[in-house]
């Protein structure tokens, strides 16, 4: 049986639901769910699911900063690995399904030395807006999926007369240790067509240029024309969101 569930507006989940006895039922779509840590610290958890494999991310509402997870689910019992920005191990969630709409179990760290109890309920589904697609703070990754070393951060907010802010940092690393790094930055707002922004800092010769193409929670840059800082500095590359978008005060 496969059902389907709309996006939700900051974090959504898609929640396998099963008895005992049979096969998990293989489901397409998302779904938002919240609740605690501890009883008392408060997250909202978002998750996909491709055969048995689950996939997803969640925040602590007060931090903000969201971790992946990563992990499976066989009937009713579900294991995810916990990982930051870093790709680093924080953690691991084991629950069951309760029902469709609860999930309940306990979280640990990765030694297992602290373990506390967890429980996550479905919220209702709300449309996504414009800005959901859009709206926060992108980091370059390599061709691993991990942070590239040449970081280059893009920090991107639909705005009400419906166009993008864009403000961004590019790093191009030589030798850090004898200081031979140049960088580069880009700052403005720009029209969205077909998720799409064409970047431009002027129409001279050595203005930047660069187009922006957003796809969920990714974005990929593409024609820089090298005219965005130093040399060998470029934005060029596929950014993945890690958070709300976070601009800087600029001269």
């Amino acid at each position: 049986m496969r059902n389907s569930f709309p996006n939700v507006l900051l974090l959504s989940v898609l929640l396998l639901a099963s008895n005992a006895s049979a096969s998990p039922r293989q489901v397409e779509g998302q779904r938002e769910f919240a609740g605690t840590i501890d009883r008392s610290i408060r997250i909202r958890m978002k998750l996909s699911q491709t055969g048995n494999q689950i996939q997803g991310a969640y925040v602590y509402e007060k931090v903000g900063k969201e971790l992946q997870l990563s992990g499976s689910v066989s009937g009713q019992q579900l294991t995810l690995k916990e990982t930051d920005q870093n790709g680093d191990h924080t953690g691991i969630f084991k629950g069951r399904f309760v029902s469709a709409d609860l999930i309940e179990g306990t979280w640990s760290n990765p030694d297992g030395t602290k373990a506390f109890p967890f429980s996550v309920r479905a919220t209702r589904a709300q449309a996504p807006s414009s800005s959901d697609s859009i709206n926060g703070q992108y980091k370059r990754l390599n061709a691993r999926g991990k942070l590239d070393y040449h970081g280059a951060e893009i920090n991107v907010k639909l705005r009400e007369d419906g166009r993008v802010r864009v403000q961004g940092d590019a790093t191009w690393v030589g030798n850090r240790d004898t200081g031979n790094v140049n960088v580069g930055q880009i700052d403005g707002a720009f029209a969205l067509k077909d998720k799409k922004v064409t970047y431009s800092g002027g129409d001279g010769e050595y203005d930047c240029r660069l187009t922006i193409t957003f796809d969920g929670g990714f974005l990929t840059v593409t024609q820089d024309n090298g005219k965005c800082g130093g040399i060998n500095v470029s934005f060029n590359g596929k950014y993945k969101r890690f958070g709300p978008p976070r601009f800087e005060k600029r001269d």
